[in-house]
């Protein structure tokens, strides 16, 4: 299996180049039709999987210091 920082890193690249994708058709004029739509569901999907790669890699990540539980 491929260690987990490695896929927070892929899917940090995945993310990267999807919104340079959006950005650079948006300044193209091409801000409709099914290229620039499966580029903004790929954005759409990746945000949420970054967002749960970086918790997941900080609770792995044993020197990060947990906040107290109330």
């Amino acid at each position: 299996m491929i260690p987990h920082k490695t896929r927070l890193f892929l899917i940090a690249a995945l993310f990267a180049l999807a919104l340079i994708a959006v950005v650079v058709l948006v300044a193209l004029g091409q801000d409709e039709g099914t290229g620039f739509g499966a580029i903004l569901g790929m954005l759409g999907t990746l945000a949420p999987a970054l967002l749960d790669s970086k918790a997941e890699q900080s609770r792995r990540d044993r020197t990060t210091i947990s906040p107290p539980a109330d």
